[in-house]
């Protein structure tokens, strides 16, 4: 039996409680306001982006994304936009997420449908200039806890796996009672079936977690044009080296970034810097970098180094060095041509903190866009809230709130609960 989805509405981002309140003052204009950004929440600020842009890496884009993709099959469409990339008016509108086995949270999959209907809408707007979508993938990050589960029709289904490292480069060769369970849960119609083909196809192939992830997303998005970037690349960490001699030199991230939270001192503040923002990486190890007594090491303390040393290191082998969470955007931007990232609220909260950073580093700072949201019911659902005499966009409040309105609601003037 078919199902059927349908819109039943959309709800306004501020009038959703659970969003905080710098998301709301940032949609609604209130940090323009404020003076705290520069730019309106708005497809105009994208525009105006692309019409300042200056990029100077195009060749070793190109070349980093011709190599990445080269086990893959991509699309007419994504190889036009790999060629338009070397022009000067192409620019990329950019999504990113960590290595979740079969990706996780559905909003792996409507963060790169959010990019690639963005550029769509860009490109039928004007002529000028050409938007290409991007998928960043969090290759680096080692929080293997995040990405090693995944729920499908409410059964968990988790990785069990010791090793530690970027979560990139770890094998895929232990996930084979994870693929029967998933192929269980699928089932074996049609669609389902082509799915679990997908996937099958994916963790059998690939060498590694990267390899893996790219060809499903490839699958699933090619056809609209969607490129995949991997930036653990010696090629690309080149373009990051001089930040990071600023990084160990002046430490110009905690103190660029601190700018921007003073800014922001009526709000929550989503993350702070350290010192060093970076990493060490090798095979099965990524460690925090940290300065102390004037010696460079890592917090595990199994590394050291002097700092010409370490500036040594970065050199001639800058791909074992890997940005936290706040030098990765800057990582992203010296990347690409990008006029505006799409992430989660709390992705564009700490990318709120960011412009002092861009501005010291004279990097152009793209638009931060928050993702869509969406909540799907079922019809049962949907009765069920209309036979409580609620709408749905009501279901958002705090449950106590709903009960009491509720019995307000049914007992009329009899029953009226104190606040």
């Amino acid at each position: 039996m078919s199902t059927q989805v349908r819109k039943v509405m959309n709800i306004d981002f501020n009038d959703i409680k659970f969003y905080p309140t710098l998301i709301k003052d940032y949609l609604n204009g209130t940090l323009k306001k404020k003076s705290i950004i520069d730019w309106d929440y708005s497809i105009e600020s994208v525009l105006n982006n692309s019409s300042k842009r200056k990029f100077e890496s195009r060749n070793t884009l190109v070349k980093s994304l011709i190599y990445q993709n080269s086990d893959i099959d991509l699309s007419e469409t994504s190889t036009k936009n790999l060629e338009k990339l070397k022009q000067d008016n192409c620019f990329t509108i950019c999504t990113g997420h960590q290595l979740c086995i079969y990706g996780g949270p559905a909003y792996f999959f409507s963060k790169i449908l959010d990019v690639i209907k963005m550029t769509q809408v860009l490109n039928s707007k004007q002529d000028k200039h050409h938007y290409a979508p991007v998928f960043w993938m969090a290759s680096e990050d080692h929080d293997f806890e995040e990405i090693s589960e995944v729920n499908i029709f409410n059964k968990n289904l988790k990785w069990n796996n010791n090793i530690k490292g970027a979560v990139g480069q770890l094998s895929t060769e232990t996930l084979k009672e994870i693929q029967d369970q998933f192929s269980t849960i699928l089932g074996s119609t049609i669609k389902p079936s082509k799915i679990n083909v997908i996937f099958e196809q994916a963790y059998n192939s690939g060498e590694n977690l990267a390899e893996a992830t790219r060809y499903f997303v490839n699958e699933f998005f090619g056809k609209e044009g969607l490129l995949i970037i991997d930036g653990d690349s010696p090629e690309l960490k080149q373009l990051l080296t001089p930040i990071i001699r600023r990084e160990i030199t002046e430490q110009i991230t905690e103190l660029s970034v601190n700018r921007g939270i003073k800014k922001l001192s009526d709000y929550k503040i989503q993350a702070k810097p350290r010192s060093v923002n970076l990493f060490y990486i090798d095979n099965n190890y990524r460690e925090r970098v940290i300065l102390e007594d004037n010696e460079i090491k890592t917090a595990d303390g199994k590394l050291s180094w002097s700092q010409e040393d370490f500036l040594q290191l970065i050199s001639t082998t800058p791909e074992h060095i890997s940005p936290n969470v706040f030098l990765r955007p800057v990582y992203q931007e010296l990347c690409l041509p990008n006029v505006a990232y799409i992430g989660g609220a709390g992705e564009t909260s700490y990318w709120l903190e960011l412009p002092e950073l861009f501005k010291a580093l004279n990097i152009p700072f793209p638009v931060p866009v928050v993702r869509n949201s969406y909540l799907y019911l079922s019809q049962k659902q949907l009765d069920v809230i209309e036979n409580f005499g609620f709408k749905t966009s009501e279901f958002f409040k705090e449950e106590d709130v709903l009960v009491k309105e509720y019995i307000e609601k049914s007992h009329g003037d009899d029953l009226k609960l104190s606040k």
